[in-house]
């Protein structure tokens, strides 16, 4: 395990424009990881722009997870 300890100081009194990013990015032969954490400041929270779907709507059954789609068994082979 690897701990590094960075000190940040800033202005005294104005808060910076810009987020702080502490990033965490891991990469092995059969896995990997990546995690951001944001520290805003104390400024309001600014939500992307969400995507809005295409294409056909799904039946239920894709999004429960109940039954078991037509022309389909639970049998195996």
């Amino acid at each position: 395990m690897l701990s590094v300890t960075y000190g940040v100081a800033f202005e005294t009194g104005t808060p910076p424009m810009e987020d702080l990013v502490l990033v965490a990015h891991a990469v092995g032969a059969s896995l990997g990881v990546h995690a951001e954490a944001r520290h805003r400041f104390g400024r309001a929270l600014v939500m992307d722009r969400q995507p809005v779907p295409t294409g056909p709507e799904l039946p239920a059954v894709f999004m429960t997870g109940d039954g078991t789609p037509s022309g389909t068994t639970d049998e195996e082979p």
